[in-house]
């Protein structure tokens, strides 16, 4: 017999489905046309910008789908912590080289 999901639970899965959601049209975006999202972050168009905006979504893309196929709570759970660490990790190195960044 299946055992019946609690609130939270059904919460944290519609929580990484939505996220994933959001996630996987900031990829396809970021991919397919990263001129906008570099004007949007305004940022300066250049060829090497636009690649890395491809780079970024082409991440978001496959962290997206993941979240958007897991099954299982710890599917979920791993999804989610891996989110969390790929911002905290983002948030450190544009921190540490925030000084340098407009050299």
């Amino acid at each position: 017999m299946a055992k019946k999901k609690t609130a939270a639970e059904t919460s944290k899965k519609s929580m990484a489905q939505a996220l994933g959601a959001v996630g996987a049209a900031f990829g396809a975006i970021s991919v397919l046309s990263p001129r906008t999202v570099a004007k949007s972050y305004g940022v300066p168009v250049s060829p090497s910008g636009l690649q890395l905006q491809r780079l970024f979504g082409s991440r978001a893309l496959v962290v997206s789908a993941l979240a958007l196929t897991a099954k299982t709570d710890e599917e979920v759970d791993r999804g989610l912590a891996a989110v969390a660490a790929m911002n905290l990790l983002d948030t450190l190195t544009a921190l540490a080289t925030a000084g340098t960044a407009s050299a």
